[in-house]
């Protein structure tokens, strides 16, 4: 199949037959047929199209617009878009491609009353890197921790200072600033907020903290009036005398929002008359030592301007091109024929615009009559290098990206070309969503609402990149979590919700790290923030031995679930992910040959799976289908949603050793849980396991067919990988939500979420190898339809915990012989062996080359390779 040329048709016949046939055939078949179609793409999505580490993720909607100014709500939802159409033309998408997966340029054709557009859009090659440099801040005021941000997001009354519109934003962290004083001085200093986007009191509580000054919690809402400008004073003083006043944001403990807002600041000398009003009307801007208006970080740290095109084309009837702007920046058409904001955003068309005319929401360009081309380029700077034709600049963009050195490329290659469109695209999605954040190159789950270090994600992008034999990458993203370590060895990016996995995600995650590019000398560097982390676990288990009545004795006390499971309860995934992190620095002490903690962290160990066995014993429940499951909070009495959280089972079962004993109690529960959690999907995966009900969440696809896999459900496995392809978009991105076919076209979350294409390049890895207990197995979960004749499985220098390795499986053309190869592996000094499953391959006909039966699996042996030859008879 040629994904490239796929089809996606929007409110059509053919999409219309799709609804009926969906409806027709059992949903739990839905998915599982063997092919990339796309046939559950969502209704709407943005593709992301900027260069690695950009520090501007510009994306392109579904109809070809593109996106900016992502704010703190609508959460990923564009408030700036440009668009092409054609003045009294109702043009419909009829597709939207690649041609490349690995290059992100976006080709969407349109249709209507007799006029074909074709828009291509794309990030031209900036001439300097686009990546903002470690010391991106300006002379007085630094922002530490993210730069997220947005221009214009707030539209406060006339009259109002300026710097209000603009907003600072903290996806589930503080809004941090250091600012330059005197060491030692005392400061006024003002803080202001207005809210654009929340619809009542207590939708949004902020937490203002001002260094020498006592906090104060405010409701930007408490009048419930939309953009109504607040100022708020604080006396404030250089506390520890180090030159830097500590102006911050957070969310308040009691807030239902954890994102938190910051639009303006200004510092006065003490003593200083400051009055609200005058405040908020400008009056005193230039007479405070410090004014500052937050949010504009990423644009004013900008190494060099930044700019994207959309090249459109139109055959057919003549018309005269339009250029849709909408946007709330503050915006001019000049004399030049540039349409300016009062910031480094400009654009600008060829040919030349004839008009700009001022709408309710932005603005209407009007090119020349009869033009068959045309160029909008949408400039991010002062001023517009020198900017050749469209068609040679997407020539130049293309062999940019086909030449990118900082992404790997061909590490894994399999026989299907809708699996690979994705894998080819995912990886180039984790790049671009990466930021280099307090000089920190740092991979996050998407490019807007969730643009943010995560330390969970050490286990989910981090395994992947460790995977694709990135070790520079994977290290600095481990030692950028390893930066967020608290004291108490917690270590937290999320706030002000507590999740207790965090921490021992990051272990783990360093410990697979170290064991995969065998780097016992940055292990031995690490060691003590896992030391500290481990004893952070224990502190943790010690604090709830206190009341033996309590559901969570002996175990982990409540925290932050996730996964559509809101408020601190006690759950099963802490416990297990505790479990994991301890197995992992177990083996991680012995191999560095420093034994002193073994002992303590074996007996946490061993006191924790006797508690979750004894609670689970108790919380065991029955769904509607007669399947015995464990709910992930712990005394959940609930049973109209089991598979809600289940992510914090699937998440950390491929880790887990203990997942794998023979214990009755923990393989009952795994059987149970796989089993309740099938019995629930819809479109070929589950159905309402996050925050949107009824809902599907692509990317737990991926670990649910893992667990299957390693449970011994190949062919479960397998129909999950598809069903997960089925759900991304034909420009290989995911949105991270989505509503059921027929149920609405809401998404929530990210979009291009990068977390999506991490899981399903780790789901395919895991299917062609996989590390079990302490051996490493392969083939064990390929699809039947990828030993078709003419099929090539390869892996590439592929990084597993037992070292790197080449395979290269190849059917003959006429399916007349197989070739299997292995590389030498080194094992990492493991007790298991290397165990290469031939039952599909004998199952399909083939025999050794001399016509001896294959066995069902092949031991191998560490430090040797493996040639099997096999033929099949006619």
């Amino acid at each position: 199949m040629q994904i490239r040329h796929t089809t996606v048709v929007y409110h059509s016949i053919r999409a219309a037959i799709w609804l009926a046939l969906f409806l027709l055939i059992p949903s739990l078949s839905l998915g599982q047929q063997g092919v990339v179609d796309f046939r559950f793409a969502p209704a709407h999505w943005q593709t992301i199209i900027c260069m690695p580490d950009d520090w501007l993720k510009t994306m392109v909607s579904d109809q070809g617009a593109l996106t900016y100014d992502y704010g703190p709500g609508p959460y990923a939802r564009p408030l700036t878009e440009i668009s092409v159409g054609m003045k009294g033309v109702s043009l419909r998408v009829s597709r939207q491609y690649l041609e490349d997966p690995r290059v992100p340029i976006v080709t969407t054709l349109s249709e209507g009353d007799g006029l074909t557009m074709r828009q291509v859009a794309f990030a031209l090659v900036p001439e300097k890197p686009s990546t903002l440099p470690k010391d991106g801040k300006n002379d007085r005021v630094h922002r530490l921790g993210g730069l997220n941000g947005c221009v214009n997001w707030a539209i406060p009354p006339a009259g109002t200072d300026p710097a209000f519109r603009n907003v600072a934003w903290g996806n589930n962290r503080p809004i941090r600033y250091s600012v330059q004083v005197e060491p030692g001085s005392k400061k006024i200093v003002a803080l202001g907020v207005c809210e654009s986007y929340k619809w009542g009191p207590v939708t949004r509580l902020l937490e203002l903290h001002v260094e020498g000054a006592a906090p104060l919690t405010v409701d930007p809402m408490k009048d419930s009036t939309k953009n109504r400008p607040y100022v708020y004073l604080f006396h404030a003083s250089d506390v520890n005398g180090d030159g830097r006043l500590a102006v911050e944001s957070h969310a308040s403990p009691r807030s239902p929002d954890p994102n938190v807002i910051l639009n303006a600041f200004w510092i006065f000398p003490d003593g200083f008359p400051v009055e609200d009003g005058a405040l908020i009307r400008g009056e005193l801007s230039s007479k405070a030592e410090v004014y500052y208006s937050c949010g504009m970080e990423w644009e004013q740290a900008a190494p060099t301007p930044r700019v994207d095109a959309i090249h459109a084309t139109f055959s057919g009837k003549h018309g005269t091109p339009l250029v849709n702007v909408r946007t709330r920046r503050a915006m001019k058409f000049t004399a030049s024929g540039e349409l300016r904001s009062e910031g480094p955003f400009f654009l600008f068309t060829r040919p030349g615009a004839l008009s700009a005319s001022k709408t309710n929401d932005g603005w209407i360009i009007e090119l020349p009559e009869g033009s068959r081309e045309a160029e909008i380029i949408v400039v991010h700077g002062a001023s517009a290098p020198d900017i050749q034709p469209a068609r040679t600049s997407i020539d130049k963009s293309r062999d940019h990206w086909l030449s990118h050195p900082r992404i790997p490329r061909g590490r894994i290659s399999v026989p299907d070309s809708g699996i690979q469109f994705l894998l080819d695209a995912g990886i180039r999605t984790m790049y671009q969503v990466r930021d280099v954040v307090d000089g920190y190159a740092q991979f996050q789950p998407g490019p807007s609402v969730y643009r943010g270090l995560w330390a969970g994600d050490a286990m989910l992008t981090g395994v992947s990149i460790v995977t694709l034999g990135d070790s520079s990458a994977a290290r600095g993203f481990l030692e950028a979590v390893l930066r967020l370590q608290l004291p108490s060895g917690q270590i937290r990016s999320l706030y002000p919700s507590l999740a207790l996995p965090e921490t021992p995600a990051a272990l783990t995650a360093c410990c697979i790290y170290a064991s995969s590019f065998g780097d016992r000398a940055w292990l031995k560097q690490q060691w003590p923030h896992l030391v500290k982390g481990a004893e952070w676990i224990g502190h943790m288990h010690r604090s709830t031995l206190g009341d033996a009545s309590a559901l969570h004795y002996g175990l982990m006390p409540p925290g932050f679930v996730d996964g559509g499971i809101a408020g601190e309860t006690a759950d099963y995934g802490s416990v297990w992910w505790a479990m994991v992190s301890l197995e992992r620095v177990i083996g991680a002490a012995r191999w560095l040959g420093t034994e002193d903690h073994v002992p303590q962290w074996q007996a946490l160990l061993e006191s924790l799976a006797t508690a979750w066995k004894k609670a689970a014993a108790r919380d065991m429940a029955t769904d509607r289908f007669g399947n015995r499951y464990l709910p992930i909070t712990m005394g959940d009495t609930s049973r109209t949603t089991p598979q809600r959280g289940q992510y914090a089972f699937l998440f950390p079962f491929p880790y887990g050793r203990f997942f794998l004993q023979p214990d009755s109690l923990v393989q009952a529960m795994t059987r149970g849980n796989l089993a309740m959690l099938d019995s629930t999907r819809r479109e070929g995966l589950v159905a309402g396991s996050g925050w949107l009900a009824d809902g599907i969440w692509s990317w737990l696809g991926g670990i649910h067919g893992i667990a299957h896999d390693l449970a011994g459900n190949a062919s479960r496995a397998s129909e999950l990988l598809y069903a997960f392809a089925n759900h991304a978009t034909p420009t290989g991105v995911w949105v991270e939500e989505q509503a059921v076919k027929g149920m609405g076209e809401r998404t929530t979350g990210d979009e291009s979420d990068a977390e999506a294409s991490a899981v399903f390049l780790y789901h395919v890895r895991r299917l062609v190898v996989r590390e079990r207990m302490q051996n490493l197995e392969f083939l064990a979960g390929i699809p039947d339809t990828w030993l078709r004749p003419g099929s090539i499985t390869e892996l590439n220098q592929v990084v597993t915990e037992y070292g790197p390795l080449s395979l290269r499986l190849a059917i003959s053309p006429d399916g007349s012989h197989a070739d299997l190869r292995l590389s030498p592996i080194d094992g990492r000094g493991s007790r298991g062996t290397p165990v290469i499953f031939l039952e599909k391959l004998k199952q399909a006909g083939f025999t050794y080359a001399d016509g001896r039966a294959l066995p069902d699996r092949l031991t191998g042996a560490w430090g040797k390779g493996l040639n099997v030859q096999c033929r099949r008879m006619p």
